[in-house]
């Protein structure tokens, strides 16, 4: 949206613009530095009196190689190595007896008189600046130098200034040169003092100037160095002052290596006129040599005796030679020298000098006028790493907006318009909100190359949120940044999104670069892999290794071997994803399953019944799983057995039966007896179907038994008779009444009132009973026993109860079977209650139904309480959650080398000319063609490059990557990061407030830089803006403003990285309390006694051993010792050295410089010397702090803030607090102190981190140890006994470390403030190391429910609601994917045989994943074959297949080029060849590429022409 100013004034934005611009510029130019002269001039000592510089006239052969260097456009082959004793001067022994004999007569009134003069500068500087203490100490410095110079240095050398002539030592150069080196030497006596004295001069206190200088300035001192300068002069080798060089560069930050050729004298002071950088590489005695292919002209100091010269004479005018300040040998092989000479040409004549300077003669030669002079001398000198290619930025941006602003002015007017206008769109609530809504197994797992946690995916999801452009990730130390940029480079790669990463440390980009090609070359077939990762600049050049022959062939192969199964690898990575994510799910479902209090309510069970028997065989049931329902079953079996038994129907069906329960002795009998019964049943079931409409006579008789049916068939024949067929009983009723009174006395039983008239259904009933007394026959057959069936029968048929009762005894035959089927189940449970099959009497009276029911109910749900719990666990399976992840990330990290792969080859094969033009280009660092850079973008989706020299290859434009990435941003000034934005659509920043800012910008020059910024501010109210909150964020324009800073008030998303993984939690808890409110989370668990990560050590010292200011010789030896020590352990551990100090660090390199172990040092150990300055970015196992300070001087105050409640009051309070936070945090294993005084003796900042660690050790110290165990649990000597039982152990007890008491709430806890480790849970942690050296460290879970809930009060839902909750998952899993494996075993887990199980979980857990994909495995098996011959590609068919599918016996070679599918097809088809693929104009709707007109399975289609980068597709 435009803004009203914007279109009132669209030309102020521009004008604005180019303000800025100048002012960056000429900031990068000039440091604004607290010197007003140019910074790179001719210096041969710094102000810590390190050598930076030497004069190539000392060296006469190799100063005549660097003129020829110069002539010959540096030509390789005339200079490429400085070998020791090669290029020496030597001080004959006469010189310097005479310049001891001088040097004698130096009288103690002179020094006398210097110690006065100086002492009244110091007053003076004192009381002008008494608020100003480094302007004051500056001042003081330098009037005390002019001193020195004037009035004992130039007097001396002027006396033996002929002596030296005669040696080619005495021209005006030289003189010059050691005039100034003797006026270093003897200023450094007063250095110190002169601080020491200052601060007390501004603390108003009395002092004695001259008394204190004298002190240290005496004349025996004076002379000693004096003698001491000449004595090391007498012998000089080139090799052994580079050598110094060198490690010096080591020491200072950010220095690179410079041959001056040229120089230009002015006011006292000398500059270079062309200055070129160079590397070298030491070998042995030799330092390896190669220059760049750039040659600068020293164009800022040039415009500056200019601009003074015509000031001093009134003149105008400009040098026109020097408009391009970079010369490209590549470019200029031929006419250099012209170039060269037009220069000096043109110098000459502009400042009226009479003389010819020529580099081709190799000998000196000079120009004078008067008041400049040049030469041909050449020097080398560390200075400042350049910011050239970042200056021609800035002239080409300020080149454009002369031009009414070209494409640039848009793309500023957005910048001004988001970072000084508008209100940043907050992206923060949508990517927390999505990531809160995302579930467990979602949040587990996501496709990458390599792991990443909560903070790191959600960095991904705000780079691909629409208008998210300005991201700031802040990285406190060891917080995985490089890990960060790793994985949004794959990201990007993936997405077919291009991504620049900026660094002004190459270190970081290392990182980067070395994590990156880790990643891939896990999935290649060989580890040391050329992967296209480009890298462009000083900081490390890859382009060439990549386009090598044998990498490109490497390259293509691997592309080949995976392209015929890529459709596979992505569907696997899905289903591998899903499948998963599944699994967790159901992990944290079947965790969701088990219920804390049933635990507890189980142990209750248990206790109680550990005081009573149970009357089954609880081993017994637990093997089977519906145990506890076959007991209910069984006893309500038994009960109903008893039940119907005794019951008074039963007892009188029994009686009936003539059947006594006391002779049933066993199942037999009882089973005989219900066979009996139904065969009964059965029976009169029979005789009612028999006679359906008869059986109810039986009614009119209550009882019926065999003998009645006699009598009845007796006096139916009696009736029979009496009765006539066709009267009846007319002529015999009175006989007929008669038998009927016989028939009433004969049957008592019966209902019949008149049996005579009845006779019919006499006759039925005699009937019926005749047909059972038939089946009853045949019935008594089968019971031993006699009864009367016929009774039977009539009971049955006439009473219904009674039938029922024989049916409900019939029923207990399921009861029986049933009683019969646990008898066999449970022997041992069976025998315990009392029931045996021998005595059925058993049934009816056992343990199982004589128990009260509410006590059998409690063993019932013991046992079920017991079976649950244990399945319960059992369903949760051990789910190697890291094996599974590596498997997806290596199949992702093949898709991603896939594309990468392929983008490269592309380019190669349809650019191969360009490539080899870009390769040479690269190679000699010439210009950058900036048409051919996109054909770079698109071969290289990801590209890394040194922030200083990027441009020199990457155009300025617009939007040129989708992401830009500034890793250590709080060190990269706004000005140096600006024109990066300008290229970038996204732009994601890095780095860390707390940690160190830039340098170069703290220290430049606050009058000029509030000169600048006066001016910005009257530009931005004139032609932008005066409103008062715009003018606030202009500020932030400041070039003491890093990157990181500036992004504050526009990033659309922030977050902090909080797991810190570099250190263990007590190394990096002084910076986790001091500057990060405790927000860390430490992911390395540690695993070793406190006394091995944190160490105190203390040596004795006198004053003698500050051999210099700030040095502790005592702490070197004892930290030299060390090394020794860790050297004969042969230990594989990196080692660094950190002091407050930078003379301490020089005499720590110097003293282990000189060990013959210093290449073991280098090359084993990795040994970095430091100071807290520049040590950041750095990290190693154990970092040894010489904190110099003793009793007899202590200068920390000076290094350290001493309060750090006072960061914003104290000088310098930012830059003081910074360096403890950096200091203190680079150690991985182990942080040990070298001290020279007690603790308590230490004061300020440092005395209190210090002592923090000391705290720190003490308060572990009281913690349980490693060997230590609890003598109140119960639980950990029954789990160490398995673990010493278990093979595992026996086979591997001198590799392992086993930890109890081990307290893993406390890491995870840092996840999750509000997480609770719960009481019942003890921890163990195993730490075993393979025989590959690999360590593996295991936390073993001991959940001891019964200890704990026999002394708990309650459980309730505020302590144990859940007993591993899906919070609970994701913060172990959380922990196992960054290498731990956690064992989970308790009371229902551990199996029948603890030891065996234990012993069998630990092997799994340790098993080798290795080799288990088998996808990758075939890839690799396929690029194999294609190496070896075994296998080839068709070209026809683009398939890798055997070779023996080539196989063709009618050629010459046997072998055809074709494979025999595709010969087959050719032949086929020979009139019809397949169409080629036609590009068409349709875009693409995905990536907006041309489309391919293709045909498919299906017909043809259109396909993008990026596939299969791109996707896209559209029908025709």
């Amino acid at each position: 949206m435009t803004t009203k100013t914007q279109k009132e004034n669209p030309v102020g934005n521009l004008l604005f613009i180019k303000e800025v611009a100048k002012y960056f510029m000429d900031f990068l130019e000039t440091d604004f530095h607290k010197h007003r002269l140019p910074r790179r001039s001719i210096k041969f000592r710094n102000n810590d009196h390190l050598l930076i510089g030497l004069n190539a006239q000392n060296y006469p052969s190799f100063s005549r190689l660097a003129s020829k260097l110069s002539g010959k456009g540096f030509d390789k082959d005339i200079l490429n190595k400085v070998e020791k004793g090669v290029y020496k001067t030597n001080l004959p022994k006469n010189l310097l007896d005479l310049i001891k004999l001088q040097i004698s007569k130096i009288s103690n009134a002179e020094i006398t008189a210097i110690t006065e003069r100086v002492a009244e500068e110091i007053e003076k500087a004192g009381t002008l600046y008494a608020k100003e203490y480094d302007v004051a100490l500056t001042n003081s410095i330098e009037e005390a130098a002019k001193i020195i110079r004037a009035e004992l240095v130039h007097p001396f050398v002027e006396s033996v200034e002929k002596p030296l002539q005669n040696l080619n030592l005495g021209d005006e150069d030289n003189v010059y040169l050691i005039e100034e080196e003797l006026t270093a030497v003897i200023l450094r006596l007063l250095e110190n003092k002169v601080s020491e004295v200052l601060n007390l001069i501004i603390a108003q206190e009395k002092v004695n100037l001259t008394k204190e200088l004298k002190s240290v300035f005496a004349p025996q001192d004076v002379k000693g160095n004096l003698i001491s300068f000449f004595e090391n002069l007498q012998v000089a080798d080139l090799f052994l002052e580079l050598f110094e060089m060198e490690r010096n560069k080591t020491i200072l930050d950010k220095q690179d290596f410079y041959l001056y050729f040229g120089d230009i004298s002015f006011n006292n002071n000398k500059y270079p006129i062309f200055y070129i950088p160079f590397s070298t590489i030491r070998d042995g005695d030799t330092l390896n040599v190669e220059f760049d292919s750039q040659v600068y002209i020293n164009k800022k100091a040039l415009e500056f005796i200019v601009q003074e010269h015509n000031t001093k004479k009134g003149t105008k005018g400009n040098l026109q030679s020097i408009s391009e300040r970079i010369i490209y040998l590549s470019q200029h092989q031929e006419d250099f020298p012209q170039i060269i000479n037009g220069v000096l040409n043109e110098l000459s004549h502009f400042f009226e000098l009479e003389g010819v300077v020529d580099f081709s003669s190799g000998e000196t030669t000079s120009a004078r006028g008067a008041s400049v002079r040049i030469s041909n001398s050449s020097y080398i000198c560390l200075f400042d790493k350049s910011d050239e290619a970042l200056v021609n930025d800035y002239e080409e941006i300020l080149q454009q907006l002369n031009q009414d602003g070209g494409d640039l002015s848009e793309v500023f007017n957005k910048l001004i318009d988001d970072f000084i206008k508008n209100n940043p769109q907050p992206c923060n609530p949508e990517v927390e909100s999505e990531w809160d809504d995302t579930g467990i197994p979602d949040r587990l797992v996501y496709p990458s190359p390599i792991p990443l946690n909560s903070e790191q995916r959600q960095i991904l999801s705000a780079i691909s949120k629409d208008g998210c452009n300005y991201l700031v990730v802040s990285g406190p130390p060891g917080t995985g940044k490089s890990h960060t940029i790793t994985a949004i480079i794959f990201d990007a790669i993936l997405k077919n999104q291009s991504v620049l990463v900026l660094s002004d440390k190459k270190e970081a980009l290392d990182v980067v670069e070395n994590k990156i090609t880790q990643t891939m070359n896990k999935v290649r077939y060989d580890k040391n892999f050329q992967n296209p990762i480009l890298r462009l600049g000083k900081t490390g050049n890859t382009y060439n290794s990549i386009l090598a022959q044998s990498a490109i062939e490497g390259i293509k192969t691997h592309h080949r071997a995976v392209r015929q199964d890529y459709d596979t690898i992505e569907e696997t990575i899905t289903k591998s994803a899903n499948s998963l994510r599944e699994d967790l799910e159901a992990e944290i479902i079947a965790y969701g399953d088990i219920n804390i209090k049933e635990i507890q309510e189980f142990f209750d069970l248990e206790l109680y019944f550990n005081e009573k028997d149970l009357i089954f065989d609880f081993q017994e049931l637990l093997q089977q799983n519906e145990a506890a329902i076959d007991l209910g079953d069984l006893r309500t079996s038994l009960q109903q057995i008893r039940s119907i038994i005794t019951s008074d129907g039963v007892q009188k069906l029994f009686e009936l039966f003539a059947i006594n329960l006391k002779t049933i002795k066993t199942f037999d009998d009882f089973e005989n007896l219900l066979r009996f019964l139904m065969i009964i049943l059965e029976s009169v079931q029979k005789i009612k179907t028999s006679f359906p409409d008869k059986v109810n006579v039986a009614n009119n008789f209550s009882e019926f038994t065999s003998k009645d049916l006699e009598k009845l068939k007796q006096f139916i024949q009696e009736y029979s008779k009496l009765k006539l067929w066709a009267v009846g009983y007319l002529f015999s009723k009175k006989q007929a009444e008669e038998l009927d009174i016989n028939f009433k006395q004969s049957f008592i039983h019966s209902t019949f009132t008149n049996p005579h008239d009845q006779l019919q259904e006499l006759k039925n009933l005699y009937e019926i009973f005749s047909f059972a007394q038939k089946i009853g026959d045949d019935v008594s057959g089968k019971k031993v026993k006699d009864f009367d069936y016929i009774t039977i029968a009539h009971k049955l048929l006439t009473d219904e109860k009674s039938a029922h009762t024989v049916e409900e005894v019939l029923t207990l035959n399921e009861d029986v079977e049933y009683l019969k089927q646990i008898i066999e189940k449970y022997p041992k449970t069976i025998k315990k209650t009392g029931i045996t099959i021998e005595t059925f009497g058993t049934v009816i009276s056992n343990q199982v139904i004589n128990v009260a029911e509410l006590e059998f109910d409690k063993q019932i749900r013991y046992l079920n309480l017991k079976q649950k719990v244990s399945r319960d666990f059992s369903n949760i399976h051990e789910l190697n959650y890291a094996t599974r992840t590596k498997q997806i990330e290596d199949l992702v990290t093949t898709q991603a080398t896939y594309l990468l792969d392929g983008r490269l080859i592309d380019f190669y094969e349809h650019n191969r000319s360009d490539a080899q033009t870009l390769r040479n280009i690269i190679k000699n660092k010439q210009r950058f063609p900036r048409d051919e850079f996109k054909k770079l973008k698109e071969a290289f989706p990801c590209i890394l490059a040194g922030i200083r020299d990027y441009a020199e290859y990457i155009p300025l434009e617009s939007g040129l990557f989708d992401l830009v990435v500034i890793d250590e941003a709080s060190q990269v000034s706004i000005a140096q990061a600006f024109p990066a934005l300008l290229r970038a659509k996204k732009v994601l920043i890095l780095g860390d407030k707390k940690q160190f800012s830039n340098i170069k910008a703290a220290q430049a020059r606050g009058d000029t830089n509030r000169e600048y910024l006066n001016g910005l501010g009257a530009n931005f109210r004139a032609n932008v803006s005066t409103d008062a909150i715009k003018l606030e964020r202009l500020n932030k324009f400041n070039i003491k403003t890093s990157i990181l800073e500036f992004f504050e008030f526009i990033s659309n998303y922030n977050i902090q990285l909080l797991k810190h993984f570099r250190g263990y939690k007590e190394i990096i808890s002084y910076s986790n309390k001091f500057f990060y409110q405790e927000s860390l989370q430490v992911m390395k668990i540690r695993g070793k006694s406190i006394d091995e990560v944190i160490k105190f050590s203390y040596v004795e010292t006198t004053s003698a051993d500050e051999l210099y200011p700030n040095t502790n010789a005592k702490e070197v030896e004892f930290i030299v010792s060390e090394l020794k020590k860790l050297k004969e352990k042969d230990m594989a551990v990196s080692v660094g050295i950190i002091t407050p100090h930078t003379n301490q660090q020089k005499l720590l390199v110097e003293m282990i410089g000189k060990m013959p172990e210093w290449d073991y040092f280098q090359d084993k150990l990795q040994l970095k010397i430091m100071t807290f300055d520049t040590c950041q970015g750095e990290e190693r196992d154990i970092i040894y702090y010489s904190m110099v300070a003793s009793p007899h001087s202590d200068k920390l105050w000076g290094v350290f803030i001493k309060d750090l409640s006072n960061v914003d009051v104290e000088e310098d309070g930012q830059i003081k607090a910074q360096r403890l936070n950096v200091g203190f945090s680079r150690a991985k294993e182990c942080t040990h102190f070298v001290l020279s005084k007690p603790l308590a003796d230490f004061n300020g900042s440092a005395g209190e981190a210090l002592r923090h660690y000391q705290y720190m050790l003490e308060e572990a110290r009281k913690e349980h140890s490693v060997s230590e165990t609890d003598g109140n649990s119960k639980m950990e000597p029954e789990v160490l006994n398995w673990f010493y039982q278990t093979k595992f152990w026996k086979q591997h007890k001198d590799s392992i470390e086993f930890m109890p008491q081990f307290e893993i709430g406390k890491y995870l806890k840092q996840l999750d403030r509000t997480y609770t480790h719960p009481a019942y849970k003890v921890d163990f942690l195993l730490i075993y190391t393979d025989e590959r050296h690999k360590e593996h460290k295991i936390i073993i879970e001991y959940d001891g429910f019964r200890e704990h809930f026999k002394d708990a009060d309650e459980v309730n839902e505020f302590n144990y609601e859940h007993y591993y909750s899906d919070d609970d998952v994701y913060r172990q899993k959380v922990l196992e994917s960054y290498g731990y494996k956690f064992l989970r075993i308790n009371k229902f887990n551990s199996g029948e045989n603890p030891i065996a199980n234990f012993d069998d979980r630990i092997a799994r857990l340790l098993k080798n994943p290795e080799n288990t994909n088998t996808l990758l495995a075939n890839i690799h098996g396929t690029i194999e074959g294609l190496q070896n011959g075994d296998m080839r590609e068709c070209p026809k068919c683009k398939e890798v297949k055997p070779t023996t599918d080539f196989k063709d016996t009618s050629l010459i070679t046997g072998y055809g080029r074709f494979c025999n599918e595709c010969k087959n097809i050719r032949t086929r088809l020979a009139y019809t060849p397949k169409p080629a693929p036609i590009l068409t104009d349709t875009m693409c709707p995905r990536c907006n590429s041309r489309m391919v007109l293709r045909n498919g399975r299906r017909g043809k289609f259109y396909g993008c022409s990026k596939f299969p980068y791109c996707k896209g597709t559209r029908n025709i």
